[in-house]
Formats: structure tokens, sequence, C-alpha cells
């Protein structure tokens, strides 16, 4: 598996259609880096009351992004949402891949 292929990440008709949009190459760069200042202020300042359980909150997640996301539009259309699991499909990396992202998943929610 090459990562260094900007086709894993970003394909043709994205890159194309973003160029588009966005003349100076920096504006990509920009446009994702000038949020960052403005979510940390939110969740420094911000009060939130810690729900009573997480375990609601974590199943609709989970099975949104295993169901609906992932496995019915491979499905229905045949295709995968990002080409880095079609690259991972019938492999054992595929199944790393989703647990990977589970546990990043609990990661960043138990971070806010």
């Amino acid at each position: 598996m090459n990562l260094d292929n900007k086709t894993y990440t970003l394909p043709k008709r994205i890159r194309k259609f973003r160029d588009f949009l966005f003349a100076a190459p920096a504006s990509n760069h920009i446009l994702h880096t000038l949020i960052v200042p403005i979510v940390l202020w939110e969740v420094i300042f911000r009060k939130r009351e810690k729900p009573h359980s997480h375990a609601r909150y974590i199943q609709q997640m989970l099975g949104h992004m295993a169901v609906y996301m992932f496995y019915y539009t491979f499905y229905t259309e045949g295709i995968w949402l990002y080409p880095i699991f079609k690259v991972t499909y019938g492999t054992k990396y595929f199944f790393t891949l989703h647990l990977a992202l589970a546990v990043l998943f609990f990661f960043y929610y138990y971070a806010q």
C-alpha cells in the first residue's frame, strides 16, 4: 500500500473542484487552520454539562458510521467512500483500519 499516493486522500476530480473554488494554493491550508483558534476558544471557555450516560450517543455514532456510511454505500453502489477502504478491502488491514477508527472515535469523544 502506497500511503504517499495523493489519490487516496484527495481524488483528482475533487482536487480539480477544489482548485476551481480556491485559486491560491495556500487557501486550503488557511481554510483548515483558521478554525483552530475558534474551536480551542469554545472548548476552553464554554460551559458544558456532562451527560449521565454516554452509551446512547456512542451507539448512535458507531451505528451510523458502520452501517450507513461505509457498508450501505458499498453494497448499493459498489464503491467505498474513501479509496483507502478499497485498497484494504479483503486484507487483514481492513479490520485493523476500522478498529483504529473506532479507537480514535472514543479518544476524541472523551477528549471533548
